[in-house]
């Protein structure tokens, strides 16, 4: 009887041990299921492609951009990452408050577009210069280079004014004013300032070109790992963009106002 009991506790034990077992390696299976959701979510969004980087997709038709209502709106059909547009709003309102009004002349704007703009500007140049590298340099003062703009984000707003003269009124300069002021609260800021231009290069200087950071700085990080210089091709002056030495992408793309950066 003893012997049978004895027998009896060693297969308890050893049932006890196999279902501890198994419940080790479930619970083993779940963890590292939700490591893999965790890894998963801080990994690059597969929305994030090198063609959206590239401005090359119809923002018309993708569900993250919405269109700027009339009321915010300077011309029509400007649309923004929904992001960046209720981040507008808030600020639009706040600086309402405050006797501003802010409207957006620009907002999101594709290759297509872009390369329409480049073109026009190129061809101007092209009657005016004989260096290809001078038509370059001179087109870039005026027009940023598709396929290398922020623009095509959602992200960039171009506010009051299409011309950097109108800060030099008594109206543009207080709203400027109160954008230097206040618009860094709604993860604004001034991404082509002008006091930081000499430090910076790059682009020119816009008093009314304004970023939201939050969206646009980690598309900024996601296209200097991932676009190459091969990637600039089929527009005028691509050849000086795709060049090392020239170091394009270096020089424009990354030169902003380091008040910019999170």
């Amino acid at each position: 009887m003893n012997i049978f009991f004895r027998l009896y506790i060693i297969c308890l034990v050893f049932s006890s041990c196999e279902i501890k077992l198994k419940e080790e390696v479930e619970q083993n299976k779940i963890k590292a299921s939700t490591k893999k959701e965790r890894t998963s979510t801080v990994s690059l969004n597969p929305e994030i492609t090198k063609s959206f980087l590239l401005g090359m997709f119809d923002y018309k038709k993708d569900p993250r951009f919405i269109l700027v209502d009339s009321k915010y709106n300077i011309y029509k059909n400007n649309y923004l990452q929904v992001k960046t547009y209720n981040a507008f709003v808030k600020m639009a309102e706040a600086a309402k408050a405050d006797g501003i009004n802010l409207k957006v002349v620009s907002g999101c704007i594709n290759y297509q577009e872009q390369l329409r703009k480049w073109n026009q500007k190129w061809k101007y140049n092209c009657a005016k210069y004989t260096s290809k590298e001078r038509i370059f340099i001179e087109t870039v003062k005026d027009v940023k280079i598709p396929s290398a703009c922020r623009n095509h984000w959602g992200t960039e707003l171009i506010l009051n004014a299409t011309t950097k003269s109108y800060i030099r009124t008594k109206k543009g300069l207080k709203e400027y004013r109160w954008l230097v002021e206040n618009a860094n609260q709604f993860g604004f800021c001034n991404v082509y300032s002008e006091i930081k231009f000499k430090k910076r290069g790059g682009y020119p200087d816009n008093p009314w070109h304004w970023s939201y950071k939050p969206l646009s700085n980690y598309y900024l990080n996601q296209y200097v790992k991932s676009i190459q210089n091969s990637d600039y091709k089929k527009f005028n002056g691509s050849n000086f963009c795709s060049s090392k030495v020239f170091n394009f992408k270096k020089k424009y793309v990354e030169a902003i106002n380091k008040d910019c950066d999170l």
